[in-house]
């Protein structure tokens, strides 16, 4: 008997691969797809903590792995994304039924960096030829083109390494101060 691929969450994907929707309302119907997917088709933890986290974890993943697919050039469309998605989470999903892996979130990940590194010059040459078309229709300027998925989730990405350097450098700036004042607190017991 084969077996039975889980069913799609299609009221989220409609919204998030739908380029005239908002970015804002594409970028949290991805998040919900995501997590509902990873939920259908992945076992997961029984302690709550855990397996928010790992979700948490293994949704971020995704988000890197389209900032990797953007820096590389991948635009295409959200469906195409969802499916090669969809391929990584099921390969992690089969390792798992095999009880092969145990931390679903390094397995997920790790299966996402090496997509990128096996096809990196297909997706790059795949880019330009979608850039060749794009500039043939001449749609105006580049920015007048709503943004792919890929975009969004390379921005958020972005902007969540930012905030995690700029939240390193001022804990290590009152680390700093904290430790000036104790010099000066301790030069002024001794003196």
């Amino acid at each position: 008997m084969p077996s039975q691929q889980p069913s799609i969450d299609i009221e989220h994907l409609e919204i998030w691969t739908d380029e005239g929707q908002n970015d804002g309302a594409r970028y949290e119907a991805f998040r919900r797809w995501a997590r509902t997917e990873l939920s259908r088709r992945l076992c997961w933890p029984r302690n709550h903590e855990e397996r928010v986290w790992q979700v948490a974890a293994c949704i971020n993943s995704l988000e890197d792995f389209c900032g990797q697919l953007s820096r590389d050039g991948f635009l295409f469309d959200g469906r195409e994304l969802a499916a090669i998605m969809l391929e990584q989470i099921d390969r992690v999903a089969m390792r798992q039924r095999q009880e092969v892996i145990i931390n679903i979130f390094s397995f997920l990940r790790k299966g996402l960096q090496n997509y990128t590194k096996t096809r990196t010059e297909d997706i790059k040459r795949r880019a330009v030829l979608v850039g060749a078309h794009i500039n043939q229709w001449a749609f105006g300027p580049f920015d007048a083109r709503p943004k792919s998925m890929v975009e969004i989730l390379a921005e958020k990405e972005l902007s969540r390494r930012q905030r995690a350097l700029e939240e390193r450098r001022y804990r290590k700036a009152v680390k700093k101060e904290q430790s000036r004042q104790i010099d000066l607190f301790s030069e002024l017991a001794a003196g």
